[in-house]
């Protein structure tokens, strides 16, 4: 075991001329400069106290060892939170403690980079320049580990701003996956290759943030808002059965036999009517809120005023769809609107006059929850759809497929951090997007049926606008 000399000491003091505020500090000096194989009793044994003597500070109040060692062994294991899933230190590759100056690093990298913003003089290379950081050598040469700790990003003014955040912790999730089971050295990669992916999930992260922001503020969403929808489905699904009991299954009127009663009476005997017109203001209301989530998509507003319209009429039933897919329940065979009303598919059937067609949107909401995604999935899901160039014609198509190819590189990244085992994920979105673009269509017919039944049903000037 190495001891430390007085000569030893002498070595620190003259390399690190800093005042020892506290005993992490001179520990991690000497560790700096002896190497690990120092440890903290042959600095201090256990039954001595280290003294700081100063002009200025009273030796009364100095730190014992042995308190630190009585202190921590009260705290049991059971105590200690579970320590977070971290990379390899950047500077050095050993285990990391923490984001220190911005910087995931070990806390031996953290002390140094302290000590040498503190240092006045600049550290000498012991080699040419070039002296390799890595673990068990990161004491070799001060000069080369500091260039590197600046190179990775450790920063004095990154204190402040460099909080454990949720989508940092994210990021070394994925990190560690991958070096899990490799041989390779972290510290082997290029800091500036580390540096660009590191901006670029930023980046990432921070369009998938924009874009759910942009939605909640037009529609309620969330696990409370979800939480609120699943009770009135259970509600809804009570008075159901409570009246299937009392009437028994009462099959709907044609549409023929409603025509004829209607005309006779003027009775709207099973709100069919009225059901229609609410349709519209309902449909309305949702392309309406379309449009404002659809200027918030970065790069949307660039486009030509032609560009965006023409965006909207193609994509606005996949959007809406997608957006709203949650809201479906294929096994009790109902929906929840926005503004909470659930309607049964036998109401659906009505409205439309096309079971078949309520019955492939059932079955299309059913295939996109099985996808599991997270809410900011889908959200990028349906931005894809809006901005699908291929869909109209455009007069900048380029500009459109650019603003689509950014949101796939989000939306793969997202699958890569919470779907790690489904490779073929967003192959399963784009068969659903296909399914969507077959169901759009016949959409188109449904409505164009739908005005032709109810002539005398006026449609708001934008749904007609957009559907026309």
């Amino acid at each position: 075991m190495k001891t430390v000399s007085e000569e030893d000491m002498a070595c620190i003091n003259m390399e690190h001329p800093i005042p020892w505020d506290d005993l992490g500090d001179l520990i991690e000096c000497a560790h700096d400069v002896f190497g690990e194989s120092c440890v903290t009793s042959s600095l201090f044994p256990m039954d001595s106290s280290p003294v700081v003597t100063s002009p200025e500070v009273d030796n009364s109040s100095a730190i014992s060892s042995s308190n630190i060692i009585s202190s921590s062994d009260s705290i049991t294991k059971e105590d200690k939170p579970p320590s977070p899933l971290l990379p390899p230190c950047r500077v050095c590759g050993e285990k990391a403690s923490g984001l220190h100056y911005g910087i995931n690093t070990c806390e031996a990298c953290k002390g140094f980079f302290r000590r040498s913003l503190q240092r006045k003089e600049d550290y000498q290379c012991v080699g040419d320049g070039n002296c390799r950081i890595q673990p068990g050598k990161r004491n070799s040469c001060a000069h080369c580990r500091y260039k590197k700790c600046v190179s990775v990003g450790m920063s004095k003014k990154a204190i402040k701003t460099g909080r454990y955040t949720h989508a940092k912790r994210t990021r070394d999730i994925e990190e560690v996956r991958k070096l899990e089971g490799k041989d390779d050295n972290p510290a082997d990669v290029h800091p500036l290759y580390m540096q660009a992916r590191d901006q670029k999930e930023h980046e990432i992260t921070q369009l998938i943030e924009y874009l759910t922001k942009a939605y909640t503020e037009l529609e309620p969403t969330g696990p409370d808002a979800y939480k609120k929808i699943a009770m009135q489905q259970e509600e809804f699904m009570e008075h159901y059965k409570l009246k299937q009991e009392m009437f028994g299954q009462l099959e709907p009127i044609t549409k023929e036999e409603y025509r004829m009663f209607y005309e006779l009476t003027g009775i709207d005997i099973d709100d069919r009517k009225s059901m229609v017109q609410n349709w519209t203001k309902t449909l309305e209301d949702g392309v309406k809120k379309l449009i404002r989530f659809a200027k918030a998509i970065p790069g949307f507003m660039e486009l030509s005023l032609n560009d965006q319209a023409a965006l909207i009429k193609a994509a606005r039933f996949e959007a809406r769809t997608i957006m709203l897919h949650r809201r479906f329940d294929a096994e009790n065979c109902h929906f929840t609107t926005v503004n909470g009303r659930i309607v049964h598919r036998i109401q659906l059937e009505m409205l439309y006059n096309d079971p078949k067609w309520v019955e492939a949107l059932f079955a299309t909401g059913s295939q996109m929850k099985k996808l599991c995604l997270t809410f900011p999935e889908t959200l990028l899901v349906a931005v894809i759809a809006i901005v699908s160039p291929d869909r109209c014609e455009l007069e900048n198509p380029a500009q459109v497929e650019k603003i689509q190819l950014k949101m796939i590189e989000a939306l793969q990244y997202s699958f890569k951090v919470h779907h790690p085992n489904d490779k073929i994920l967003l192959a399963k979105v784009i068969v659903r997007l296909m399914d969507l673009r077959v169901l759009s269509e016949w959409n188109r017919k449904v409505i164009e049926s739908i005005q032709l039944d109810w002539p005398d049903i006026e449609f708001p000037p934008l749904l007609l606008e957009i559907i026309g």
